[in-house]
C-alpha cells in the first residue's frame, strides 16, 4: 500500500518512489494515478476494480508481480491498509505512509490534533456518531455521501450540541479546495 497524500501531487519518500517505478502492477483510482503520473511508472497502470471485493481474486491470480496499491493518505489510518492486512497478510506487505486527510485538515485549521478522535462514518450509519460524542471535545468525522456536513449538524442538533462549530475541509491540495467553518445552526449548512 502507497499513500499518496492528501495534498496536490505526489511528494514520495525513496522507498516509495522505488517501488513505484519498479512495479509491474500500479493500481488506484483515477485521481490516484493521476497523481503519480509524473513518475516513471513501466508497469501497467489500471483502476481499481468494480466491485472492489474483486481485487483479492486480482491479487492471488498476479501474486508473484510486483503489485503497488495506491491509497489517499496513510493506507494504514481508516484506509485500505486494514483490508489488506486481513484479506493478504501482514507478511507479503510494505506501507509507505503520506499525510492523512486527518492530518492535513488540522494542520490547515492549525489545531493541535493529539488529543482528538477520528470517527468514520464512510459506510457506517450516521446515528452511530451519537455514542461517540462528548462535549468539549475535538473529533474528525470521516464521511461519505450519507454523511454530509448538514446531516452530521442535524444529529448534533438533536443530541443538543448546537453550539458546536463544524469545519469542513474538501479536496485539500486540489484544484477545488475548499476549507469553512459552519456553526451546527447555521442556515447555510444546508446547501453545501
Amino acid at each position: 500500500g502507497l499513500g499518496v497524500g492528501s495534498e496536490n501531487g505526489a511528494e514520495l519518500g525513496t522507498s516509495a518512489q522505488t517501488a513505484l517505478t519498479e512495479a509491474d502492477w500500479v493500481v488506484g483510482a483515477t485521481h490516484q494515478l493521476e497523481k503519480v503520473a509524473g513518475y516513471n511508472i513501466k508497469g501497467e497502470k489500471v483502476p481499481y476494480p468494480s466491485p472492489f471485493s474483486t481485487l483479492s481474486e486480482w491479487l492471488v491470480k498476479n501474486q508473484h508481480q510486483r503489485i503497488v496499491l495506491l491509497a489517499s493518505g496513510d493506507p494504514l489510518y481508516y484506509g485500505l491498509g486494514d483490508w489488506l492486512v486481513r484479506t493478504i497478510g501482514r507478511e507479503q506487505l510494505i506501507f509507505h505512509a503520506n499525510i492523512s486527510s486527518v492530518q492535513a485538515s488540522f494542520h490547515h485549521l492549525g489545531l493541535p490534533w493529539q488529543e482528538s478522535e477520528t470517527i468514520s462514518l464512510h459506510g457506517r450509519p450516521l446515528v452511530s456518531i451519537r455514542a461517540r460524542i462528548q462535549p468539549n471535545r475535538l473529533y474528525a468525522v470521516l464521511t461519505d455521501q450519507h454523511s454530509h456536513p448538514a446531516a452530521i449538524a442535524k444529529e448534533l442538533i438533536e443530541c443538543q450540541f448546537e453550539q458546536s462549530t463544524l469545519w469542513v475541509c474538501e479536496d485539500l491540495g486540489g484544484p477545488a479546495q475548499q476549507i469553512r467553518s459552519f456553526s451546527v445552526i447555521d442556515p447555510e449548512l444546508t446547501t453545501t
